[in-house]
């Protein structure tokens, strides 16, 4: 009862979402080692692999039996793969705009007019400088 009281009062008192679910977990932690007699060791164990639980019912032992950080692996690896994805995709945008950019700015390559070995006096305004 002490952490879901916790979460309310924290949300309350406007603090950010994980930061009160952060310490709403620390609390019932400290709840289960002091009140259940529970060593850290389980209580880890059930916050990584959740609470099992051997009721006969289905429909309790399937509301009961899941949960925990593992179940939710799968999720983490696909949020982590489509963030990286879409960095992947904003660098190749920002790539691809600078090669245009610089392609469109470069200077074409002019004719010089030349005729043979002779310089006209109009092609020496090219090379000055």
């Amino acid at each position: 009862m002490i952490p879901a009281i916790l979460i309310i009062v924290l949300l309350l008192l406007k603090v950010e979402a994980i930061v009160a679910l952060g310490i709403s977990a620390v609390a019932a932690g400290a709840v289960s080692i002091f009140c259940q007699v529970a060593s850290l060791q389980s209580v880890i164990q059930v916050a990584y692999n959740s609470y099992t639980t051997a009721i006969e019912k289905g429909i309790l032992q399937t509301i009961l039996n899941r949960g925990g950080m593992s179940s939710m692996l799968q999720y983490v690896a696909i949020i982590c793969f489509a963030v990286g994805m879409g960095g992947t995709l904003i660098l190749a945008v920002l790539l691809v705009g600078y090669v245009v950019s610089r392609i469109s700015c470069s200077q074409p390559i002019r004719d010089a007019g030349y005729d043979g070995d002779v310089v006209k006096e109009k092609d020496l305004d090219v090379f000055s400088l």
